[in-house]
């Protein structure tokens, strides 16, 4: 089975895929992740191809999709996709995600998508506020309650159920008052990836390490943070070439599937660096990402010394 999961509610998308992991069962060590972005097409389909030692089903995700988007890449890719959707027989579960808007209906790769695929889009905005009332319909709580759970999480659509869940297992009985809340629900600071980005590039290596262990007490990946880093590299090389081309912001958000403000805030900060020192950050990240699933090296120690600008880059 193939599915297609995409949609700017980032929550509800992978909501989804978690659904998908529990009704069939699948074991994390089943679970293989990809980033369409960094790893090579070639290598991700012959992991779709490759049954589990055990003999179970696996699952294989494929993050950041861009195929279907109006940034969707290259001849080669987009073919290799499409006979992909054409020819799959695998018994193995194959998910293609991504965070954009809508897939580009006009393309032959989102028509055989439709066809093919089992989709989900997830664009309808769930209010936190309502999200937190549902989660917690069996406890009496007030609008003061609410407000302070968002404070804490920064109004975080992704972190509230973790949060609330923690809540309910601290509580005996079925009333919240503030300071459950302040004793169970975590501050969670507003991570802001430029800003890293700018500390990277100055060399700042104390704020960039703040941020980064800022980043691992939110019980984020390495990996994750790899990727996020190397797509707001991507973002802003590419974001500021077209814009030097004289494509508007609003055609550059358009072309690479991104929100206009991302594009503005990418533009604005690429413009204060040098193209070759983008690309060489990026270059960078590609190969602790791929060294890193390769079990080369330590995922969480190659970023810290690529913050600490101590990881040379070097050809495989």
């Amino acid at each position: 089975m193939i599915y297609v999961i995409y949609g700017l509610e980032k929550f509800l998308v992978d909501e989804q895929i978690k659904r998908i992991i529990k009704e069939n069962n699948i074991e994390e060590l089943s679970i293989s992740k990809f980033n369409a972005k960094i790893d090579d097409i070639d290598n991700i389909f012959l992991a779709a191809s490759q049954m589990s030692l055990f003999g179970t089903t696996r699952l294989i995700l494929i993050e950041e999709s861009f195929f279907f988007t109006p940034n969707s890449g290259d001849e080669i890719i987009l073919n290799k996709v499409s006979n992909f959707l054409n020819d799959y027989k695998g018994n193995n579960i194959v998910i293609f995600s991504f965070n954009s808007e809508k897939m580009d209906e006009r393309k032959k790769i989102s028509k055989l998508a439709k066809k093919n695929c089992k989709v989900f889009e997830f664009n309808t905005k769930k209010d936190s506020s309502e999200l937190i009332k549902e989660l917690l319909k069996e406890y009496k709580i007030n609008s003061k309650i609410i407000n302070l759970i968002k404070e804490k999480v920064n109004n975080s659509i992704e972190l509230i159920p973790n949060e609330i869940e923690k809540l309910k297992l601290y509580k005996e009985d079925k009333e919240i008052t503030e300071d459950d809340v302040n004793n169970v629900i975590s501050n969670y600071p507003n991570i802001d990836f430029f800003n890293f980005i700018d500390n990277i590039i100055n060399k700042n290596v104390k704020a960039s390490l703040e941020t980064y262990n800022e980043l691992l007490k939110l019980k984020e990946e390495p990996i994750k943070i790899i990727v996020t880093l190397a797509n707001q590299f991507r973002l802003m090389y590419q974001s500021k070439k077209l814009s030097q081309s004289g494509y508007l912001e609003k055609d550059i958000a358009l072309e690479l599937g991104e929100h206009p403000y991302r594009v503005k805030l990418a533009i604005m900060k690429a413009n204060k660096y040098d193209d070759n020192i983008l690309l060489e950050n990026l270059e960078k990240l590609g190969e602790i990402n791929l060294k890193a699933k390769k079990g080369l090296i330590d995922s969480k120690s190659a970023l810290e010394l690529f913050i600490m600008d101590k990881f040379l880059k070097k050809t495989l």
